[in-house]
């Protein structure tokens, strides 16, 4: 029998990966790929990704410490636009990471051996556009690069990171995402506390600059993790598509269903997350500053928590009914710990908990869903949808931000002279139109969630018949 050699026994898998197909682990004289689903490298890189999730999505997540600053200071908003613009940067920031995904995961998988190089790009362009943001006091500079720039850099690391993800996990892949996910809780808990620490010392400048440099003492030496199962070297074709087609899962109307729940989901989670600390100030005994940043810090905590449970929850159970119970339990806590029990700060703090818990899971169970409409072994597949669901909640979230100044802005709801023990009716019932509207698209979610789960359903049936 002849025998194989090591580069041939590579570029075997490697054209299986092309093709969207993950094998769990090749072993030949000579020759061994690092194990799926567990060891040092399996872990390492989901150390690293932890940490870019934390870093490169906490900070346009606490860009509300550094807008609170800009906003009470003449200098930012006597410039022309100056208050419409402040406010877009960490709605831009945010967006342009969400939407951006589909392009980027198209260069990951059009030019696989060059995806270290996008990252380490990315962290080059992150630091660099953070350091200049830190020497002008200009609104529009500030938008450019605090915003886009910032956003750019950190789409081209983020994207080929993830794009690794299946190719390290596959029997635990919930478990291991939710970890990564968890990062960006994670940083909406912890660079807030940091950052308003640093610049009530020493400015928005000063705190930028220290942020760069943290990042750079954390990133620099994660970046190295960040790798393939398998190294890509010299200029490699992309093998043909799998199945017949890269898009074919397209057609499945449950993805169409899961598109369209992420779309609500994201459009309402966002609201209160920019609204809690206005809310809790507004209360009839207002809190204070750290006690309104502590709604947000405890609503990121359970998003922290949920995302990890999910993950393991959606390697188990079906992701049709771990969904539904999150969507039905967001809604039943807006309408009852928002709407009614936070008329003081143990309720709003309550419900920022139960809603972060709820609600904060949501893209955890992307993989469990990604595992039956993508196939859970067709790597390019899975990738594609999730770039698509990242598009999804991007959407919602820049598409809120307008929607929900304008609920904001259109001043009380009418709810009768009983409505200001709820938090109906706090600051005269100015926050009643946000809760209902809310409220009601976690309903309306539940909704296309239920119709998705009777179409599997009734095709099972069919099957089986």
């Amino acid at each position: 029998m002849t025998q194989q050699s090591p580069q041939h026994t590579q570029a075997i898998e490697l054209e299986s990966i092309q093709q969207g197909q993950i094998t769990s682990e090749v072993q030949s004289p000579g020759f061994s790929l690092h194990p799926v689903d567990k060891g040092f490298h399996a872990w390492a890189y989901i150390t690293a990704a932890f940490l870019v999730e934390a870093l490169i999505w906490g900070f346009p997540d606490s860009f509300g410490v550094f807008l609170e600053v800009y906003l009470a200071d003449p200098k930012y908003t006597t410039q022309p636009g100056g208050r419409t613009l402040l406010a877009l940067i960490g709605t831009l920031s945010s967006g342009i990471l969400f939407c951006s995904s589909p392009f980027m995961f198209y260069f990951s998988h059009k030019f696989p051996n060059q995806r270290r190089i996008f990252i380490w790009t990315g962290v080059f362009i992150c630091l660099i556009s953070i350091i200049a943001a830190s020497f002008t006091d200009n609104v529009r500079a500030l938008v450019v690069l605090q915003g886009v720039l910032y956003a750019l850099g950190g789409s081209l690391m983020y994207t080929p990171c993830i794009s690794f993800f299946a190719e390290w996990f596959v029997a635990r892949q919930g478990l291991a995402f939710g970890l990564i996910s968890a990062g960006t809780s994670a940083g909406g808990v912890i660079l807030p506390i940091v950052l308003r620490s640093l610049i009530s010392r020493w400015g928005t400048r000063a705190a930028m600059r220290y942020f760069v440099v943290g990042t750079t003492i954390i990133l620099i030496p994660a970046v190295p993790f960040m790798k393939p199962r398998i190294s890509v070297s010299g200029n490699l074709p992309v093998g043909p598509d799998p199945r017949g087609g890269r898009w074919s899962w397209m057609k499945k109307s449950s993805f169409w269903c899961i598109m369209a729940m992420t779309f609500i989901q994201a459009f309402s989670w966002w609201m209160p997350i920019f609204y809690l600390p206005t809310f809790a100030t507004s209360l009839p005994r207002p809190s204070t500053p750290s006690q309104s940043a502590l709604t947000l810090s405890l609503l990121s905590f359970g998003s922290a928590m949920s995302r990890l449970a999910i993950g393991i929850l959606a390697d188990k159970y079906s992701p049709w009914t771990i969904s539904l119970s999150m969507l039905v339990g967001s809604c039943l806590a807006t309408f009852f710990l928002w709407g009614i029990a936070s008329s003081n700060l143990a309720g709003l703090l309550a419900f920022g908990l139960i809603f972060g818990i709820g609600a904060g899971g949501w893209p955890s169970i992307w993989t469990g869903f990604m595992g039956k409409v993508a196939l859970r072994e067709d790597t390019q597949a899975r990738n594609d949808m999730f770039s698509l669901l990242m598009f999804a909640r991007g959407a919602g979230n820049i598409l809120s931000a307008p929607l929900s100044a304008a609920l904001y802005s259109a001043g009380s709801v009418g709810l009768g002279r009983h409505g200001a023990a709820f938090g109906f009716g706090v600051d005269g019932g100015r926050f009643g139109g946000m809760i209902l509207f809310v409220g009601l698209n976690f309903g309306l979610a539940t909704l296309v969630g239920v119709s998705g789960l009777g179409r599997e359903i009734w095709k099972s049936r069919v099957r089986v018949l």
